[in-house]
């Protein structure tokens, strides 16, 4: 008798914790992957957002980089056509400076002054002559000084001539002088 169940219902019992426990286990595993799912989906969607963004940045970098190269090249047209103008300008200013030193060279030379030989080189003015007297040369530097469109002159040398004439006595002298480009127009004078 001992083979003989008299209580079947703790046998029920047993098979409906058994099965509760599965279907709680089954339930929380699906649960867990459902979760695990959504996080999945979670950070993916972020990791796609990312890389769009990403995408988009690259694009506009890519255009903002061409950009750059255009503005570069465009700066450098600038400096050249800028190089150009300067040297344009430099020229129209300095295209008529003989003709204006020539003009004004008998107004500043005063009476008693020689003038032998005359070097305009890279705005600057090299002039050699004698003269009867050295006061008839700082007047001429004083002259030179008063002319806006002139550099202040420089003297490098004044030599007394040996003369045959007693009465005439020349000495020869050595002048410097620049001339200010862009001020040769004006005809004013220092006071």
């Amino acid at each position: 008798m001992s083979n003989i169940n008299l209580l079947p219902w703790r046998d029920a019992l047993k098979a409906k914790q058994q099965r509760d426990f599965w279907i709680a286990f089954g339930v929380a595993v699906l649960v867990t992957v459902v979760a695990l799912l959504g996080v999945q989906n979670f950070y993916t969607g972020l990791q796609d957002s990312q890389h769009a963004r990403n995408q988009f940045l690259e694009k506009e970098i890519a255009i903002l980089d061409h950009q750059i190269g255009e503005i570069r090249k465009i700066k450098e047209q600038k400096k050249s056509l800028k190089e150009r103008i300067a040297l344009i300008q430099t020229l129209q200013e300095s295209r008529n400076i003989p003709t204006k030193i020539f003009n004004d060279l008998p107004l500043i030379s005063p009476t008693g002054v020689y003038l032998d030989s005359l070097v305009f080189k890279d705005a600057a003015i090299s002039l050699d002559g004698k003269s009867e007297a050295n006061y008839r040369v700082a007047s001429l530097m004083r002259n030179i000084e008063r002319k806006v469109w002139l550099g202040s002159p420089s003297i490098s040398s004044i030599v007394a001539l040996p003369s045959a004439d007693v009465d005439l006595e020349l000495s020869k002298f050595q002048l410097k002088f620049g001339v200010k480009l862009g001020l040769q127009n004006e005809d004013k004078e220092v006071e």
